[in-house]
């Protein structure tokens, strides 16, 4: 009985553990989408040099996620990253521009 009581605390544990870093990755990835959606805006706008997309490209890299798609139109900018963790596997998206009018 005693066994079964430790394995049964052990299992959710683990299972506890493997949620939190799925919860710890995927914020830190939204983080890094919202950075290069921000910065492919403002390489749109003039305020940074470069190419918008090259600059989202960079921010996945740095952090080993992958750019699904960057779509840029006018001063706005779209991101998706494809993040993993495990078997896990989900996107973060962001958009960046000007308010509108």
């Amino acid at each position: 009985m005693l066994m079964s009581i430790v394995s049964v605390c052990l299992i959710a544990g683990v299972l506890v553990l493997s949620a939190a870093r799925i919860v710890v990755t995927a914020s830190r990835a939204q983080s890094v989408v919202d950075h290069a959606a921000i910065d492919a805006a403002d390489t749109l706008s003039g305020r940074l040099p470069g190419y918008a997309c090259a600059r989202a490209q960079r921010h996945a890299e740095n952090a080993q996620l992958e750019l699904v798609s960057c779509d840029v139109s006018d001063l706005h900018a779209r991101v998706t990253l494809r993040v993993t963790v495990g078997t896990w596997t989900g996107l973060v998206r962001a958009h960046a521009g000007p308010p509108p009018d």
